[in-house]
């Protein structure tokens, strides 16, 4: 959860983990988020998420056209307004715990 906490915009206050669910109480550092630099935030979202075959270009220093600039900037605020949504931290989060056997 922590490790998450870094990749998102977040910073965890306090959890209580129980038998069978948690609590999470974080902040979320819009602030942080919205400095962080286009080059932060595509290795940010492919730490838990597939980037798009653009943003693996442009991070290995392929040259873009202007459309391709202009559609790797569409998708890189998104990608920075979903790192800080709390739905999408709460879903990756859930993805990643180990659910009980039957």
């Amino acid at each position: 959860m922590q490790r998450l906490a870094v990749i998102f915009a977040r910073d965890i206050a306090a959890y209580a983990v129980m038998s069978n669910h948690y609590h999470v109480v974080f902040y979320i550092d819009a602030i942080k988020a919205n400095t962080w630099s286009d080059t932060e935030v595509i290795p940010r979202w492919q730490e838990p998420f597939k980037a798009s075959n653009l943003a693996q270009r442009f991070i290995h220093g392929a040259s873009l056209d202007r459309f391709e600039e202009s559609k790797l900037k569409e998708l890189i605020e998104l990608w920075r307004k979903r790192l800080m949504d709390i739905s999408w931290f709460m879903r990756y989060l859930n993805e990643l715990m180990p659910t009980k056997p039957t």
